[in-house]
């Protein structure tokens, strides 16, 4: 089952490690509301991306390409925050049969 408080479990834990490479001011908090487009420098924000895809393909057995996805998407269309990101993958992961 793909619940919401699995995703966002996966992220927190893409978010500690990407922290383990960032010095202690420029750490990603964890949170829903933790800011990603404008709120992270690009690369912390591509490695929390690698590193989500990687912790959501190991969990739940199923690749989803969300970095590239990502890089092709319009700023706008962008997830604001962890939350949204978290939304983003529970659709992306309903849409690959995973209930």
């Amino acid at each position: 089952m793909t619940d919401r408080a699995s995703i966002l479990d996966q992220l927190f834990q893409a978010i500690d490690e990407v922290n383990l490479s960032l010095p202690p001011e420029k750490q990603v908090a964890r949170g829903e509301q933790t800011r990603l487009a404008g709120g992270l420098d690009s690369l912390a924000y591509l490695n929390l991306i690698v590193a989500a895809e990687e912790k959501i393909c190991a969990s739940f057995h199923a690749s989803i390409p969300l970095a590239s996805m990502l890089m092709e998407s319009a700023p706008d269309q962008l997830p604001r925050n962890i939350g949204d990101l978290a939304d983003l993958i529970g659709r992306l992961l309903k849409d690959h049969g995973h209930e």
